[in-house]
């Protein structure tokens, strides 16, 4: 594994010396003049008014005291070092520091980014963002600035690593740094021999694209203490495209793993089984000329899932119960085993949904699986003769109700209503419109016989019977009772509505009721029992 590379030197190593006036700075504008030749009658509050940096710059002077600090000292010392924390004095990091001004006399600035981790931190201790410092509120003093970083620097970029905060230094330098990006990849084995991570997925923000020097890096991803993944990075303005390099890998040696970095870490080199992709950066600075690289070695967490895919499959099917053709495209389910799937059910023009074959919804398992959904053609078929047939439509017009039929594509109940606004309602919540089953009669016509309706709280599912007696004994089951649902009429005068039941049902749609014997018979080849006739219609 290539170690990590550093073309800068850290902390003091850079020293900028520029001259500047005894003007008290503000965060607004500095203007440099030459360097007066005495101080001393000059009070440190009137030029470096914040007592954390005196103290700080005190200390770095070698003086006993804040009062001795002078602008003559400060601009022949060497480069004044703000750190983020230090194991003595929590209380004088830089992030504690909010007025800068005084620094603009110093020969050179250093902010010193080191890891945290080794720190003996306080409980109360908050770790602070980078871009949290008040130094760029002073363009003039960050412009004479060196940032240094060790160790690892999601310390200080905790919720993104926003490269554009660079560009107010004129240098920044790293060493042994990585940034921890707590980014978890999910890959399975459809996906793991080629994929893309993406900038933001790994924390990143603004990353400077024509910064990136190199491409087509070697990259791993240690899976035990002796065998790795070899992968090529190739980076481009959003990401990074990943390729494995091996051709006939044997994926089960991955599948289930979770690989990610050691926690509480103070170096990439102590957790040798970290996966890391290295980011090579030419990075220019927008304060001047200056110019600078580094290469950031970019922690990434790994899962290697299982996945398998249910689809679901539309076909029409005869009468005799063989497939005749597909009606509708696939739809495909794709999952983690173990985790649970629900298929879709399609409202198909020209077809009447029949049943499932397979499990609607389930869990994905180790292998693909596929669910069929079965229709039959919608026929308009002639209903059968009226049992007297010297008496044909001998039922008066003005006493004829309409009774309607509605389909629920979710649970595969059928409504059946002499109520138009029942049925517009129920449609416009999403069943499927049936038009007329079959006819009624009014309540006021002589023959009529009623029809009762019953209502299953459990399931949804709604029942029909002439039979007083099947009525009570359906509702001694924990039926509801919805009384009279329509009227029919006697045997001599009707047409016969057959009832077929669903024996596999566990739902809604285990009970149908039809005009047509097509359709009757078309339930029966697929399975249902055939319950007789239910009533007669008038028409």
């Amino acid at each position: 594994m290539k170690k990590f590379r550093k073309t800068l030197a850290i902390l003091t190593s850079l020293c900028v010396t520029t001259v500047f006036s005894s003007t008290v700075v503000s965060a607004e504008t500095i203007e440099p003049a030459q360097i007066l030749t005495s101080y001393s009658e000059e009070p440190i509050d009137s030029w470096m008014p914040n007592k954390i940096l005196q103290q700080i710059v005190a200390e770095q002077l070698g003086l006993p005291s804040a009062d001795q600090i002078t602008k003559e000292r400060l601009a022949n010392s060497d480069s004044i070092i703000l750190s983020s924390s230090s194991e003595n004095h929590y209380d004088r990091s830089i992030f504690d520091i909010d007025n800068f001004t005084g620094l603009e006399y110093a020969s050179g600035i250093t902010i010193s980014c080191d890891s945290l981790e080794s720190l003996p931190l306080p409980e109360n201790w908050n770790k602070k963002s980078f871009s949290d410092m008040k130094i760029f509120d002073y363009p003039e003093i960050s412009a004479k600035t060196t940032a240094s970083f060790t160790g690892n620097i999601s310390d200080f970029f905790p919720n993104s690593l926003d490269f554009s905060l660079f560009k107010d230094f004129p240098q920044v330098t790293m060493s042994n740094c990585f940034y921890d990006s707590q980014s978890m990849i999910e890959l399975n084995q459809n996906t793991y021999t080629n994929f893309f991570i993406s900038y933001e997925e790994l924390g990143l923000s603004n990353v400077p694209k024509e910064g990136i020097c190199e491409d087509n890096l070697p990259f791993r991803i240690p899976y035990d203490n002796e065998n790795n993944l070899n992968y090529t990075a190739s980076f481009s303005e959003s990401g990074i495209q990943c390729t494995l390099n091996e051709t006939d890998f044997d994926y089960s040696l991955i599948a289930g793993k979770t690989i990610q970095h050691k926690q509480n870490s103070e170096s990439l080199y102590d957790s040798i089984l970290s996966p890391y992709i290295e980011l090579p950066l030419n990075y220019s600075s927008d304060v001047d000329d200056s110019y600078y690289s580094f290469w950031i070695p970019i922690l990434v967490n790994f899962r290697f899932g299982m996945v398998s895919t249910v689809t679901a499959e539309y076909w029409e099917y005869d009468t005799a119960g063989n497939p005749v053709k597909k009606i509708a495209d696939d739809i495909p389910f794709t999952g983690e085993v173990g985790t649970d799937y629900t298929t879709t059910q399609k409202n198909i023009s020209g077809y009447t949904f029949v049943k499932v074959i397979g499990n609607a919804a389930g869990q994905f398992g180790d292998s693909n699986e596929t669910i069929i959904y079965v229709y039959k053609k919608k026929t308009t078929s002639t209903p059968s003769e009226p049992n007297n047939p010297n008496t044909p439509g001998s039922v008066p017009d003005e006493v004829l109700l309409p009774v309607w039929r509605a389909y629920n594509f979710g649970d595969g109940d059928h409504l059946y209503t002499t109520s138009r606004e029942e049925y517009d309602w129920i449609v416009g919540l999403g069943w499927q419109a049936e038009e007329i089953a079959f006819h009624s009669v009014t309540s006021a016509y002589e023959k009529a016989i009623p029809a009762y309706r019953l209502y299953n709280p459990n399931s949804g599912e709604h029942f029909y019977t002439l039979s007083e007696a099947e009525y009570e004994a359906v509702a001694a089951k924990g039926w509801n009772k919805e009384g009279i649902g329509y009227y029919m009429v006697p045997e001599n005068l009707g047409y016969t509505i057959y009832r077929v039941f669903n024996p596999n049902a566990t739902g809604p749609g285990s009970h149908l009721f039809t005009k047509s014997r097509e359709e009757a018979d078309w339930l029966i080849s697929l399975g249902w029992e055939d319950e007789g006739i239910a009533f007669y219609s008038a028409r």
